[in-house]
C-alpha cells in the first residue's frame, strides 16, 4: 500500500510542482502527513503520554508551516482512541498534553509576532489583511477565489509614510473591522461565500488526477470505514475543508497538503479489496481462521 501510495502521488502535478517552490505547501504536506500517521497510530493502539508528545511536536510544526491549520485543531477532540496512560475510556488528558506541546512548540513564534508588531497579533498580520478576499463585496465579485487587493484602506495608510510594520498592523486592523462589520450585516452572502470557497477549492481540474482522486477517496472511505484510523483521516480532511470555508479559495492550492492522505486511502483500498476477495473465494476451513485473525489484528 505504501509503494502504491508513492507511485500515485508522483503523478500529482500540483504536488510535484509545489515541491520545487519556496512556498508553504511542501513543509505543510510533510508535517500534515506525519501528524496523520501519529494520530492513526494513536487511534489503533491507544493514546499514551509519549505518543501525545510526539503528536504535539508534529502539530506544532504544522502550525509553524501554515497557520491556517489552527482552524482544524478542534478536530483533535473528536479523534478516537483510548487513553492508556491514565487508564480512561476517552483520551482527554493525553489529547490535552498533545495540544499543550503544540502550543509550546509554536509559542516562540507567536511571542515574536506580538513583540515585533507591538500588538496582540500572535498569528501575524496576513489573516486580517486577506480577510476581505474571503468575505465582502470583493470576494463576491471574484466568486470566493483570492485576488490581489490594492484597495480597502491601503492607499490612505500608505500616504502617511509610516514604516512597513506599523502600516501592516494598521491595515490588518482596518480590514478586519471592515470585514467583520460586513459579515454581521450580511449573513446570507457569508454562507454563500463559504459554499463558494469549498466548491471552488474542490472543483476538478483539467488533469485526470484531480478529477478522480476525491471521488475514489470517498469510495475508499465507504469500503474501509470499519478499519481503525480511517475516521482520523476523514476528520483531518474535513477539518481542512472547513478551514477553506472560513477563509477563501486558492483554486485548489489548499487541498495539496491533504493529497497524501486521500491517496493513502485509495492505495489501502486497492490492497484491501483483493485480499478480502481471495479470502472469500477460498471458502475453506483453513482459510477462514487466517482471514479472521487478519481482520481482528488490523481492526482493533
Amino acid at each position: 500500500a505504501a509503494v502504491i501510495t508513492a507511485g500515485i502521488l508522483l503523478q500529482s502535478r500540483e504536488l510535484t510542482r509545489y515541491s520545487a517552490m519556496f512556498m508553504t505547501e511542501p513543509l505543510a504536506t510533510l508535517m500534515l502527513t506525519l501528524l496523520a500517521w501519529t494520530w492513526v497510530r494513536n487511534a489503533r493502539e491507544g493514546w499514551t503520554t509519549k505518543r501525545a508528545i510526539t503528536s504535539g511536536i508534529a502539530m506544532g510544526g504544522l502550525l509553524a508551516a501554515r497557520t491556517i491549520f489552527i482552524l482544524t485543531t478542534p478536530v483533535l477532540l473528536l479523534l478516537p482512541g483510548r487513553d492508556l496512560s491514565f487508564r480512561s475510556k476517552f483520551a482527554w488528558k493525553t489529547k490535552a498534553i498533545c495540544l499543550a506541546v503544540a502550543i509550546i512548540v509554536i509559542s516562540p513564534w507567536w511571542v515574536r509576532n506580538i513583540v515585533v508588531l507591538d500588538a496582540f497579533m500572535p498569528l501575524g498580520t496576513q489573516g486580517g489583511i486577506n480577510l476581505p478576499m474571503g468575505f465582502g463585496p470583493r470576494a463576491l465579485r471574484h466568486q470566493g477565489i483570492w485576488a490581489s487587493n490594492p484597495g480597502d484602506g491601503w492607499p490612505e495608510i500608505a500616504a502617511q509614510n509610516l514604516d512597513i510594520v506599523t502600516s501592516e498592523v494598521m491595515l490588518a486592523k482596518y480590514r478586519q473591522k471592515l470585514t467583520l462589520n460586513w459579515m454581521v450585516k450580511n449573513p446570507g452572502p457569508v454562507l454563500h461565500l463559504m459554499w463558494l470557497h469549498v466548491s471552488q477549492e474542490l472543483k476538478p481540474g483539467r488533469d485526470f488526477y484531480s478529477r478522480w482522486l476525491l471521488p475514489a477517496a470517498a469510495v475508499a472511505v465507504l469500503v474501509l470505514w470499519r478499519v481503525a484510523g480511517v475516521s482520523v483521516i476523514v476528520l483531518m480532511v474535513c477539518g481542512n475543508i472547513l478551514s477553506v470555508a472560513m477563509t477563501y479559495s486558492a483554486g485548489g492550492r489548499f487541498m495539496v497538503p491533504v493529497q497524501p492522505l486521500l491517496v493513502a486511502l485509495v492505495a489501502a483500498m486497492i490492497v484491501y479489496v483483493p485480499r478480502q476477495a481471495l479470502a472469500l473465494m477460498r471458502g475453506n476451513s483453513t482459510a477462514r481462521p487466517r482471514a479472521s485473525a487478519w481482520w481482528s489484528r488490523n481492526h482493533r
